[in-house]
């Protein structure tokens, strides 16, 4: 998609090593600890939101959008997959 720097946000300590193993060679790429609710990153910063395999799990659908749209810099971008 063209991102000069992909953050990847999870709550399992889990999921990021594996994230962080399977991009060691991605320079651009870097892993926090976070949820769907509360990503920990900064408002307004973000220009592509891809949230994958992640809404049938969560109960509050409105905050996991909420969220995402904090985050999301002015004219960017909300995607779901899977």
């Amino acid at each position: 998609m063209g991102a000069s720097h992909v953050v990847g946000v999870d709550s399992s300590d889990e999921m990021l090593k594996g994230a962080a193993n399977n991009c060691k060679n991605i320079q651009n790429a870097t892993f926090l600890k976070g949820d769907a609710y509360q990503s920990s990153l900064p408002a307004n910063d973000i220009d592509i939101v891809l949230e994958r395999a992640l809404i049938h799990h969560l109960n509050d659908l409105d905050a996991c959008f909420k969220e995402a749209y904090r985050i999301i810099k002015d004219g960017g971008v909300l995607t779901r997959s899977g």
